[in-house]
């Protein structure tokens, strides 16, 4: 989401300052609903939200991916972007940006305007560093995000599931439970938790408990 709460507005002033100083051809393009201003320039492109299939193909494009959010949980966007091979900038004011950086030597961390400029700097003119951080960024992931790693990380304490679904309909729900199944994803699972639910979901529990 591009939101001044994920840091976007400060992103914005540091990028356009870089263009300012580095007179290259990078874009910053933005992905996901806008709930901001977005400046007018033609180095920003604001795509909105787009389908998985388009935006790994953006991801896999990418130069890096600029992570500002100083309140991150995990960040699955970043572990996509090491899982693809594509460095990453975050914002160092957040610890887990910060120790995914670090420990995974796939990325880069600013604390300031300066940081973020010469650090867009770097990653623009080390294509073969970033080569090296993109593979270190794979191997990442792979050590310590891959399912069957975190499931048998996880399996003495046993793993409930949570779904939330606004949009699919009772037989996708089903299907997909039954794929995860199938994968092996509910293994050492104690139980599943299910969220919200279109209308026809509903409906068709209701129906079904009546």
């Amino acid at each position: 989401r591009v939101d001044r709460i994920k840091g976007c507005e400060e992103m914005f002033n540091y990028f356009l300052e870089y263009k300012a100083k580095y007179n290259n051809d990078i874009k910053l393009v933005l992905v996901g609903k806008a709930a901001m201003d977005i400046p007018v320039n033609n180095d920003i492109l604001n795509l909105g939200f787009v389908g998985e299939i388009e935006k790994i193909s953006l991801l896999k494009n990418a130069k890096a991916l600029i992570l500002p959010s100083e309140f991150e949980s995990l960040s699955l966007s970043t572990l996509e972007a090491m899982y693809f091979g594509i460095p990453v900038l975050v914002n160092g004011k957040c610890d887990v940006l910060k120790d995914h950086a670090i420990l995974s030597k796939a990325g880069l961390y600013y604390m300031n305007k300066l940081e973020f400029i010469e650090s867009l700097a770097y990653i623009d003119e080390n294509p073969e560093i970033m080569k090296k951080m993109g593979e270190n960024g794979v191997l990442y992931v792979e050590k310590n995000y891959r399912w069957d790693v975190v499931i048998e990380k996880y399996k003495n304490d046993g793993i409930i599931w949570y779904f939330d679904n606004c949009e699919k309909s009772m037989d996708d729900v089903i299907r997909i439970l039954w794929k995860f199944s199938e994968l092996g994803y509910f293994k050492y699972a104690k139980g599943i938790i299910f969220g919200r639910f279109g209308k026809e979901v509903s409906n068709t529990y209701e129906n079904v408990i009546d």
